[in-house]
């Protein structure tokens, strides 16, 4: 398990490489992150327009990695994994993408990464 601040950390670097938004956006003062996290127990908000893109195992590791007691909080290796398994279920989504728009000339992603 590691602590909240460890986590909080890496939940602001996935979210910012995954949304390509700064965490917090929107929030005016530090006040108001502390009364989120701290008060109110919730994680850094996501943007609906970025949720609906998102891998639904990514927001559930984000969920996950944000529980304010540690026991409920994943460890590393388990977070590491689920980034691989997201990885891998992506690139063989790509891949399935890739071979059905040579078939029919399109091309789509199924997931923002």
């Amino acid at each position: 398990m590691l602590a909240l601040s460890v986590m909080s950390s890496l939940l602001s670097i996935m979210m910012e490489i995954l949304t390509d938004k700064m965490p917090w956006t929107g929030m005016k003062s530090k006040y108001q992150i502390y009364n989120h996290v701290i008060v109110e127990r919730r994680a850094p908000p996501i943007p609906p327009a970025d949720a609906e893109r998102l891998h639904p195992r990514l927001l559930e590791l984000i969920a996950a990695c944000h529980q304010f007691e540690p026991a409920a909080r994943p460890a590393f290796p388990e977070v590491l994994r689920v980034l691989r398994n997201v990885a891998d279920e992506m690139e063989e989504a790509e891949e399935n993408a890739r071979n059905a728009a040579s078939y029919n000339g399109s091309s789509t992603r199924p997931y923002a990464v």
